[in-house]
């Protein structure tokens, strides 16, 4: 049980108990798994897989370039996939959807990139669920 104080008082900042916090894999596991196609498949790992060519950022600018112009509405769909131990994607699923048209565009821009830096977890490769926003702005 944790109890939180607001006060203005100085005084009182210095006399409360600061407990440290519990490292991390405590309170949230780092192994989380769970049992697919090719073995276990990690939500959180020692080193997350990474887009090729420039990390989030890269990532940004690929998708961003491959929005068509003409898009049917506006809104974010939300793509789950799982980045394989040769970095390649699998198991594409829309994860919040926005209409058959803005999904169906969505899921073809993450499989034009099919090659990512994988996930390691214990200084090997493993296969790590990552999930992106996609925003469709007119």
């Amino acid at each position: 049980m944790a109890e939180f104080r607001l006060s203005d008082e100085p005084d009182e900042l210095k006399r409360a108990i600061k407990t440290p916090a519990p490292p991390l894999g405590i309170l949230f596991p780092l192994e989380e798994e769970v049992e697919t196609f090719d073995g276990k498949v990690f939500d959180i790992v020692e080193r997350m897989p990474e887009f090729p060519n420039g990390g989030m950022h890269g990532m940004r600018k690929f998708i961003a370039s491959h929005i068509p112009q003409d898009i049917p509405g506006e809104g974010q769909v939300v793509v789950g996939f799982i980045v394989t131990t040769d970095g390649s994607l699998a198991n594409i699923q829309i994860q919040r959807s926005m209409g058959k048209q803005l999904d169906e565009i969505a899921v073809d821009i993450v499989k034009k990139r099919t090659k990512w830096i994988p996930g390691f977890q214990g200084g090997k490769p493993v296969n790590v669920r990552y999930i992106i926003g996609i925003t469709f702005k007119k």
